[in-house]
């Protein structure tokens, strides 16, 4: 009896036969399988309403229960107590979880953020250096702008002091410039 997905939980206990329902023959087992149905159902989401204990919200005359009970002991039929249907689907136990493994299972489920706050806190240190390294220099401003013209003013004598010494020896040797038209 496969209705839905899951629910060969369904014990041999509540299921009946077709002729237990046409002959009248095993009612308390159809009575007892639709309370574990509903019960199941109700587990499974499926349904918001159970069938619970009916003690006391049914009305019966002395006649009606009398004959029952009869019909009932000459077929030799015992009702059985529909309070304990819920044990046979109770879920097993989730077994215990440690300190440390819940640690790990935390861990695992938000390593992604993790990861990403990472990046970004690095990131943010990088752009803290890299503005403090910025201050820095801004404030060695004038020292850098006055070793910028003292190195222009080495390599401006530097060149000049090479083209001076150029142009004497060529005019020791007597080579003239065809440029400058001597």
């Amino acid at each position: 009896m496969e209705l839905l997905p899951n629910t060969n939980r369904i014990i041999q206990i509540f299921l009946f036969e077709l002729t237990d329902l046409y002959n009248k023959k095993n009612i308390p087992k159809v009575i007892y399988c639709i309370h574990a149905l509903s019960f199941l159902l109700f587990r499974l989401g499926i349904t918001k309403i159970i069938i619970g204990n009916l003690v006391g919200k049914l009305e019966f005359t002395e006649a009606e229960i009398q004959n029952t009970q009869k019909g009932l002991d000459q077929a030799g039929v015992i009702l059985p107590n529909f309070r304990g249907v819920n044990k046979h689907f109770e879920p097993e136990p989730e077994p215990e979880e440690t300190e440390d493994e819940r640690i790990e299972r935390e861990l695992g489920e938000c390593g992604f953020s993790i990861k990403r706050l990472q990046r970004a806190a690095r990131g943010a240190l990088v752009r803290l250096r890299l503005g403090d390294t910025v201050e820095e220099l801004w404030s060695y401003e004038d020292e850098v702008i006055q070793l910028q013209a003292a190195i222009r003013g080495m390599f401006t004598r530097m060149s000049y002091a090479y083209n001076m010494e150029r142009n004497t020896w060529a005019k020791e040797v007597g080579y003239s410039n065809p440029e400058c038209g001597r």
